[in-house]
């Protein structure tokens, strides 16, 4: 079981449905949210995507490293 963070882009049960990120194993992943998935705008900016939910997730499918902060997202303003 994984004890350090963990970003989206490493686990393969990250999906996007429309607007949203969201776990496929039911997970919250955005507890600030109200319905517990993350706006994909955070993607398209580049953001890390690590969430405190994900960290020691048992149903972790690792997908490989991280994407290097340079290779993420797509539009100006980056975070």
């Amino acid at each position: 079981m994984p004890s350090i963070e963990i970003s989206l882009y490493e686990c393969g049960n990250a999906r996007v449905s429309g607007e949203k990120i969201y776990c496929a194993k039911g997970h919250t992943l955005d507890t600030k949210s109200i319905d517990g998935m993350v706006n994909i705008q955070r993607l398209a900016r580049g953001a890390a995507l690590i969430f405190t939910s994900c960290k020691g997730c048992e149903d972790l499918d690792c997908i490989g490293k991280p994407i290097p902060k340079e290779e993420r997202g797509w539009l100006e303003g980056r975070d």
